[in-house]
């Protein structure tokens, strides 16, 4: 799919941590014009760090998932910041905040969330809304609101969440509610968490 539309879609590929050629995998893969990052899972029983920060060294996008929250992991990101600077990380689903969380946004501030995403090489995916709230995630606002607030729209990026959401019609309805100001957003920001910082990412502005 992707070798027969590369302007269209961006590959990003799994790569078992616990295999002994994991580090090969990821030479093999660099070198592919098929993909542009790794998904890698964040979490203090998974131990992959080092290939998080191999997959970094070798210029691919790392698309970070926190199980426990990226709250439980400042340190380990901070970490990664810190030894490549010009790495490019994706924190996905707004930091994975926790279901039985009633307070994201003060659970994030208190862990250093905010501090840590000065760092201008991470990223926000606006997306997973709908593994912990009703559409339209009112409860979240407030949490979206203060990731615009620190990244700015060149660094928060709207995701789909395929195939978890459920319908088609669900997709469109989750877009739709960026698009029609549903979320605390600029209006003037708005076409570029859409697509356009996407688009800059992933394919370089083309």
């Amino acid at each position: 799919m992707v070798a027969n539309a590369p302007d269209r879609f961006a590959g990003v590929c799994l790569v078992d941590h616990a295999d002994a050629t994991a580090r090969e995998t990821l030479d093999e893969l660099a070198q592919s014009s098929t993909c542009q990052g790794i998904r890698w899972p964040m979490a203090s029983d998974v131990d992959n760090l080092d290939l998080v920060a191999a997959t970094l060294e070798r210029g691919l996008i790392v698309v970070a998932y926190f199980p426990e929250s990226v709250a439980a992991n400042v340190d380990a990101l901070a970490s990664l910041v810190r030894r490549h600077p010009a790495g490019r990380i994706v924190v996905s689903h707004l930091g994975n905040p926790a279901a039985d969380d009633d307070d994201p946004l003060n659970t994030f501030r208190e862990a250093g969330v905010f501090d840590l995403l000065t760092a201008e090489g991470l990223i926000v995916q606006l997306s997973g809304m709908e593994m912990t709230t009703v559409f339209p995630h009112r409860e979240l606002h407030p949490l979206v609101g203060a990731m615009f607030e620190t990244v700015g729209a060149d660094r928060l990026t709207w995701g789909s969440n395929f195939p978890v959401v459920g319908t088609p019609e669900d997709y469109q309805a989750e877009l739709q509610l960026l698009l029609d100001g549903g979320l605390p957003i600029p209006a003037g920001a708005i076409p570029a968490v859409a697509g356009g910082t996407a688009l800059r990412i992933w394919f370089a502005g083309e």
